[in-house]
């Protein structure tokens, strides 16, 4: 009796143990597959493609989004990485090709080490294009030990088309600007910093001094006759909004001179005071020597002693030719 009592006990304490052991598997059990649903969830309705692969670069789990990548579907994502790899034609941004063991889910795998922002340009069968911008990190264990990898993505093919365009309209900007000889800047008037399209210095062929750049104008190499009058005139236009207008002189190291008109806004702040200046540095030069042969031949034509007419280049139907000016020696 004794003995049966003895065992009676323990096969009571085992079942305890064992009811305990259940228990706490069952609400194991139930934390995983609340766990496993949040996880779905997550996948199913996050913006972003997370792709997770095991230590063997296997696929675990995907989400939902990672079906946006062009050619990409179930079928090509339930394969390994190497087959996945031989499904499009993937690239690195300089149109090399992205070697599978580069990518950066799989480097994190292997060497452990957390990559962001790596672009990835993948070309379909079709030829579409489409731009990824890729994070990865390494999956660890309680003990440290890498297990798997997980990697998102975002398509930023948009944004990689905008900043295309945005590099290509500032490249006809600058060509326009440099046929036109000009220089467009801005001025913040309470940071003090000054944005130009090209450097005075450039413009100039001089390089400038310290201390020399006055509200966006090169007063260094500024002609002397002209510095007291345009630093007053922009000194004025800094406090007030509106628009402005200013010619003067700039003298190369050489002893040339570059005119110069210089137009632009003063532009308010949102209670009305002068905040930045936006203006264009023009090159008149040929302008101004056009302007001063004209009046050099005009004064010549006006005092010679010789008759001098000029007719219209275009002959009129039964009228000939019309008479556009005669000087007063003509007219003698």
């Amino acid at each position: 009796n004794h003995k049966l009592t003895i065992q009676s006990d323990l096969v009571r304490e085992q079942s305890e143990q064992l009811l305990s052991q259940y228990a706490d598997l069952e609400e194991a059990n139930r934390r995983m597959t609340t766990q496993q649903a949040w996880l779905d969830a997550v996948l199913a309705n996050i913006p972003v493609g997370v792709y997770i692969v095991d230590r063997h670069g296997q696929r675990m789990t995907r989400s939902s989004s990672f079906n946006d990548i062009r050619g990409w579907n179930d079928e090509t994502l339930s394969q390994s990485m190497e087959a996945l790899s031989q499904t499009l034609d993937v690239l690195r941004p300089d149109g090399q090709p992205y070697r599978v063991e580069d990518w950066p889910i799989i480097r994190a795998l292997r060497s452990g080490e957390r990559i962001q922002n790596d672009i990835m340009k993948i070309r379909s069968a079709t030829g579409e294009v489409q731009w990824l911008s890729i994070n990865a990190a390494p999956i660890r264990d309680a003990k440290g030990e890498i297990t798997g990898s997980v990697a998102s993505s975002v398509d930023i093919t948009e944004l990689e088309r905008a900043r295309r365009l945005n590099e290509e309209n500032e490249a006809r900007v600058r060509f326009a600007l440099q046929s036109a000889k000009a220089i467009v800047w801005e001025q913040d008037l309470q940071e003090g910093m000054t944005y130009r399209t090209m450097s005075i210095a450039e413009w100039l062929g001089n390089p400038l001094e310290p201390n020399q750049d006055h509200f966006g104008l090169p007063i260094g190499p500024m002609h002397p006759d002209d510095r007291e009058r345009v630093q007053a005139e922009f000194e004025g236009f800094t406090s007030r909004v509106g628009e402005f207008s200013s010619e003067y002189r700039l003298l190369r190291k050489d002893g040339s001179i570059i005119w110069v008109l210089t137009r632009g806004e003063t532009i308010a702040d949102l209670t009305g005071q002068p905040r930045r200046i936006v203006g264009v540095h023009f090159d008149i030069t040929i302008q101004k020597e056009t302007e001063a042969k004209l009046r050099f031949l005009e004064s010549a034509i006006v005092h010679t002693r010789d008759a001098v007419v000029l007719l219209d280049a275009v002959v009129l139907p039964n009228a000939g030719r019309s008479v556009l000016y005669v000087n007063d020696a003509f007219c003698r």
